[in-house]
């Protein structure tokens, strides 16, 4: 279809009619529950078990026990492993809340939650509350920038459909949505000019996995150009995870695994440059480069609103340009294509590139971590109850087969996109064109994300029937 005959979905007649306008958003609520019925990934069962324990500890006047009585605990009935209690205990206090239906339940009947399906699946949703809050943070940054209702409703569903966050959240279950979820409110508090709400939210944000740092760090110094002050607002921003540290020292330190920040730093750092007796971390050479770029940009120009969305693109880009990521930190990605549209971007070409993307590094995770796509991950799930157990998985097979040959053009393709993402959406090299948008969206393209994102999200199923 030419680039003139392009019309939005919902306006392009099909086999005689015209496709809904509701198609997209039944599509994608329609992945989002299969992978919630069908994918349980273990983690999630860990978390959920570890603030659950909370309300032991709290019952037993033990608070300042509980890394080490967490370190102890298995999954219930139907995965026999320990697992370790890496998080801040910030991040315990919403899975405690959201999951005391369950400790209450398991109390009175004596079961665990593993062994019954609807309990499972209560537990499986628990990212549902940040996803839906992420929506909720979009669509109130799309009224303050005085977007008009096409544009405000097809960045949520750029955001919903995102193959980044179908992966990271939905289909292997993650809790990194929670650090979108409160970036994204310290990103609405910045655009607002409201910095203590700024500053807040991401300090929230970091005791999340210490992501949102890759995006505070550069939005301050866009704004920010004295260095008592960046040196107040760090500190600040770290605070609720210093206090955690702080105060269950001792505890974590008893623990087999103890801090989870060591581990993480290593795979960050493990990528570089070897120069003679010198290794520079490539992680590092290009988070200076944008802080030194962000720092030496005016701090008004009259396109805040660009450079600000484009800092939290390029902010996640550099760490996933040059470390060694887990799969599913790939739902930090989700929200970009949605902030960029909502700044004034034309959709075709961002609906391309991130369907592309999205879909690159979701082949990416499966080559990488076939595990986390494998047949326990399906019989663990609440669909799982209804299946055959068995511990084959075709998809896990090809791709332990595929993995020596294609990885490396996978990890290629989700660098040169990723990359050509940052470039084409700099406002210093394509700022004109960021004046264009509000076009609909092309139905081809609309088709080839959803096309996308069903073919992946269907894989680990498929993969488990045919064994």
């Amino acid at each position: 279809m030419s680039k003139q005959g392009r019309r939005a979905a919902g306006e392009v007649p099909i086999a005689g009619g015209r496709l809904p306008a509701a198609f997209p958003w039944v599509v994608t609520g329609a992945l989002m529950l299969f992978s919630l019925l069908c994918y349980n990934y273990t983690d999630i069962q860990l978390i959920a078990r570890h603030a659950m324990n909370l309300w032991d500890v709290l019952a037993r006047g033990e608070l300042f026990a509980f890394y080490r009585t967490g370190a102890t605990l298995s999954i219930g009935d139907t995965v026999q492993h320990t697992g370790e209690v890496p998080y801040d205990i910030w991040v315990y206090l919403p899975f405690a809340l959201w999951d005391l239906p369950v400790y209450l339940w398991e109390k009175a009947t004596g079961l665990t939650f593993e062994a019954n399906a609807l309990a499972l699946l209560w537990v499986r949703c628990s990212t549902l509350a940040p996803a839906a809050g992420t929506v909720w943070a979009l669509n109130g940054i799309a009224g303050d920038l005085g977007c008009d209702h096409r544009r405000r409703r097809q960045a949520l569903w750029l955001f919903c459909s995102s193959l980044f966050l179908l992966n990271g959240t939905f289909c292997v279950g993650q809790i990194d949505i929670f650090s979108v979820f409160f970036t994204l409110l310290g990103l609405r508090a910045y655009l607002s000019g409201k910095h203590r709400a700024f500053v807040g939210w991401f300090a929230l944000a970091v005791t999340f996995k210490n992501f949102g740092l890759f995006v505070f760090v550069p939005l301050l110094l866009l704004r920010q150009k004295r260095p008592l002050a960046l040196v107040r607002d760090g500190v600040l921003v770290c605070s609720l995870t210093l206090v955690s540290k702080l105060l269950f020292l001792q505890d974590k330190l008893q623990t087999p695994t103890g801090f989870d920040e060591g581990r993480f730093l290593e795979r960050a750092l493990e990528r570089g440059l070897d120069l003679g007796n010198v290794r520079l971390p490539l992680l590092a050479l290009l988070v200076a480069a944008l802080w030194l770029f962000c720092w030496l940009r005016p701090g008004q120009d009259g396109r805040q609103t660009r450079w600000a969305v484009w800092a939290y693109l390029a902010g996640y880009a550099s760490f996933f340009l040059s470390a060694n990521i887990c799969p599913y930190w790939e739902a930090l990605l989700a929200p970009c294509a949605a902030l960029l549209l909502l700044s004034g971007w034309p959709g075709e070409p961002l609906l391309l590139l991130d369907s592309l993307a999205g879909g690159a590094f979701f082949a990416r995770a499966m080559l990488t971590v076939p595990r986390l796509y494998d047949a326990k991950v399906v019989w663990w799930s609440p669909a799982g109850f209804l299946l055959a157990r068995h511990q084959g998985s075709r998809l896990e097979n090809l791709a332990y087969g595929l993995r020596e040959q294609v990885l490396p053009v996978a990890e290629a393709v989700c660098f040169v996109l990723l990359a050509a993402m940052v470039l084409r959406f700099c406002p210093a090299l394509c700022g004109d064109r960021a004046e264009r948008g509000g076009e609909p969206l092309p139905l081809d393209l609309t088709l080839l994300r959803l096309a996308l994102a069903a073919g992946f999200v269907v894989l680990p199923m498929a993969g488990y029937l045919l064994g």
